[in-house]
């Protein structure tokens, strides 16, 4: 078989059928390493180009290069704090989880998030809370990953505990544009999979959609992530 011209390699990459299979099947590489679509959003943002340097020379180098692993952070890394913003919701318990998310008029959310997985908090009132939007940014570089049980404690540290699924749910619904602006977790409820991994709830925005999504704990935390928090 004879190689193809330089300038016919080029026609090849650039076409659109090639362009389209290969995002297809980095989509899939992300998700099988337990990414989410957060993870490929970032690539186009500022905070993704030095990811897409790297990826270029491990492409160049055809994998003959060194890999560096991240290691899963320690409980002890300290994060930088930054002061709060608090947002009042009611959160109206006579309402079923189904109620709760329409309220939200997301664009997607992850079918997991239902009543079988998440409980509802027995109860009939409608009670105003005041959450508090913790960013806890990082003193290293926006690589760091901080770890849930850091940030457990930096929420303990501070009198707060994390907020529950029908409070992130009141919060998505009374402030639909808030999760535009960076995504917010709720870790007071979590669902444990049948494989034993645990996903909490948050609010996402990627490809011009609102989404209700869910992710695994053990992955952490990068410095763009808002934990929603309730004082004790």
């Amino acid at each position: 078989m004879s190689k193809r011209s330089e300038k016919e390699r080029i026609q090849l990459v650039d076409g659109a059928g090639f362009a389209a299979a290969l995002w297809i099947a980095f989509a899939a590489a992300v998700r099988e390493a337990g990414g989410f679509g957060e993870d490929i959003h970032r690539l186009g943002t500022e905070e993704g180009k030095e990811t897409l340097r790297k990826m270029a020379r491990v492409a160049v180098l055809r994998g003959e290069c060194e890999i560096v692993a991240f290691e899963r952070p320690s409980a002890a890394t300290t994060p930088v704090v930054s002061p709060p913003s608090t947002y009042p919701v009611t959160v109206d318990y006579s309402s079923s989880l189904e109620e709760m998310i329409a309220a939200g008029r997301y664009h997607t959310r992850n079918n997991d998030i239902a009543a079988e997985h998440f409980p509802p908090v027995q109860g009939t009132e409608k009670v105003d809370v005041e959450l508090h939007l913790i960013h806890l940014g990082h003193d290293a570089s926006t690589d760091t990953v901080l770890s849930t049980d850091t940030v457990l404690a930096e929420l303990d540290r501070r009198g707060l505990r994390p907020a529950t699924l029908p409070e992130l749910l009141a919060l998505g619904a009374k402030y639909p544009n808030l999760q535009k602006e960076y995504p917010v977790v709720a870790l007071g409820s979590v669902w444990r999979n049948l494989y034993g991994h645990r996903y909490v709830a948050y609010l996402d925005y990627w490809n011009v959609e609102r989404r209700l999504d869910l992710r695994w704990l053990g992955r952490g935390w990068l410095g763009y992530f808002r934990f929603a928090a309730v004082s004790k």
